[in-house]
């Protein structure tokens, strides 16, 4: 079993988790009965599906011709990707991260009929919870 010593999950390591359980999985094939019902098969559903989206937003999903304004695919223009001097890539932007707001200290102190420290307390830990979140497990 793969053991994922960092908190990067990179694409080689979720490659490799797939090749373990479709190797067990072709060992035990005849007891297979293509149901995705116990939790590695959905591992694995859940796997392939990283791959597909992190594939997808590497590529652009349209080119804007500067000159023009209009939007074309590869399809519908073939040699847009390697026009750089008309054809600008646009890629499918990642959703935005949410973060609860920063609390600040008299909102904490009118929340509390206890005490200051504590309601420093709580606010700082809050923000610094928050700010966790906007760094991305990055110290």
């Amino acid at each position: 079993m793969t053991t994922i010593t960092n908190n990067k999950l990179t694409d080689e390591k979720i490659k490799i988790r797939i090749n373990e359980i479709e190797d067990r999985r072709s060992a035990s094939r005849d007891f297979w009965d293509g149901d995705y019902e116990y939790p590695e098969d959905i591992e694995l559903l859940a796997l392939r599906e990283v791959l597909e989206r992190r594939k997808a937003s590497k590529e652009p999903v349209r080119y804007l011709n500067k000159f023009s304004g209009t939007c074309v695919t590869l399809e519908q223009q073939p040699n847009a990707a390697d026009d750089v001097a008309v054809y600008i890539p646009l890629y499918a932007a990642p959703p935005a991260p949410v973060v609860p707001e920063e609390m600040p200290m008299p909102y904490a102190l009118s929340m509390y009929a206890v005490d200051a420290v504590t309601a420093i307390a709580e606010v700082r830990g809050w923000n610094a919870c928050r700010a966790a979140m906007l760094n991305g497990g990055k110290s």
